[in-house]
């Protein structure tokens, strides 16, 4: 494995409860894995003064609904910092120190969990299949080949600067993908970007072996410890959610060139 002033680990903690989430991962990692950095993207970097092993950024959200595309803002930050960046769900309990895989001291790219993207979106998301065809050719990219990476837990390393091409091409598609009202998770869209950029992606069954075995998830985005809104909370979500639409469309428009190339 690469010495831990080389790699972060990283994630988002945006609103209340992901922040206290952060907190807990941050006891977690400076146990089991003293001297690596936790850098975090946060709405309120004050409240984790007292965690040593974070480093917190200040981030207001961007994406339109849910904040699935704004790991690609963790990523820039983190990959500007570290040679390579373990993104991990902040929604969790580490419960004994992580393994890692050989792959990651020759990593080049992406390593993480991932099956085919034409495949992965005929079983779980058909009617959404034509969207990310078209994008695919857009990109000038063969669809057939895209993976599909799993977000819960995956590595990206530098490469050249294909990293941050990587990272651009993830913003267009977020942007593109929004517009058109699909708010999802980010799986699909890590998979185009970096087939775009040329960053190489590589299978590991690591990342389904460490959520199997190593870790608590609470799953507060889903299943049964998702949190009920308040009619404030949801009222606020309302107002944010049309803010970041209009925003994006008002871009869009003073942007006529704008498009996926």
């Amino acid at each position: 494995m690469r010495d831990n002033t080389s790699f972060c680990f990283c994630g988002l903690a945006l609103g209340k409860r992901y922040r206290e989430c952060a907190i807990d991962v941050a006891k977690d990692l400076q146990k089991y894995h003293p001297g690596v950095t936790y850098l975090i993207l946060t709405d309120s970097p004050k409240e984790f003064r007292n965690s040593p092993n974070i480093l917190a950024i200040k981030h207001t959200q961007q994406s339109i609904m849910f904040p699935y595309h704004d790991r690609r803002f963790v990523f820039k930050e983190a990959l500007a910092r570290f040679e390579m960046a373990i993104q991990i769900d902040t929604d969790i309990r580490l419960l004994k120190p992580l393994t890692f895989p050989d792959e990651l001291t020759t990593l080049t790219g992406i390593l993480g969990r991932t099956a085919n993207l034409q495949e992965h979106l005929k079983k779980y998301q058909p009617d959404n299949l034509p969207y990310y065809q078209k994008i695919a050719h857009k990109l000038n990219i063969l669809f057939e080949d895209v993976s599909y990476v799993g977000e819960f837990i995956f590595a990206v390393v530098r490469n050249n600067g294909k990293e941050m091409d990587f990272i651009e091409y993830w913003g267009k598609i977020a942007r593109y993908l929004e517009l058109n009202k699909l708010h999802g998770a980010d799986g699909p869209a890590i998979g185009l970007a970096a087939a775009k950029a040329g960053l190489p992606v590589i299978h590991s069954d690591w990342s389904s072996d460490i959520e199997r075995n190593f870790v608590e998830h609470l799953k507060f985005s889903s299943g049964k410890n998702k949190p009920n809104k308040s009619f404030l909370e949801q009222l606020q979500f309302r107002i944010k959610y049309h803010y970041r639409l209009n925003k994006l469309r008002l871009e869009t428009l003073k942007n006529i060139n704008y498009n996926l190339d």
